[in-house]
């Protein structure tokens, strides 16, 4: 893979993005850690945008599911982030952590009503 390294206007740290010419698999996790990065900066927006390039290469990608989760759901968009609740519990249903997505989605889906 080629990486290639961008600094952010204002930021001191470099954030290392990556060629999608590889597999999706592989792909969807370097925007999957691109997006874990730029949420260590506090940059929300960012990180978002990476996690959905994750999802769209692998859609089976969970932990990015579990972030846009979390993520649309403090910005009280609920649609999406039931959605991306409901994708992460049906990819990892009684693992890792499925009783918190449960509680999460329940949450969201009181508050968007």
């Amino acid at each position: 893979p080629v990486f290639f390294s961008h600094l952010q206007t204002g930021h001191s740290s470099s954030i290392n993005y990556v060629s999608t010419g590889v597999s999706d698999e592989i792909a969807a996790l370097k925007h999957y850690k691109n997006g874990e990065n730029f949420l260590k900066l506090s940059m929300i927006d960012k990180a978002k945008e990476e996690f959905l390039q994750s999802v769209k290469c692998n859609p089976d990608q969970a932990e990015a599911h579990w972030y846009l989760g979390t993520i649309y759901e403090q910005q009280g968009n609920y649609k999406e982030a039931i959605n991306h609740w409901k994708r992460y519990i049906s990819i990892s249903p009684k693992v890792g952590s499925y009783e918190e997505a449960r509680r999460f989605l329940d949450r969201a889906e009181q508050s968007g009503k």
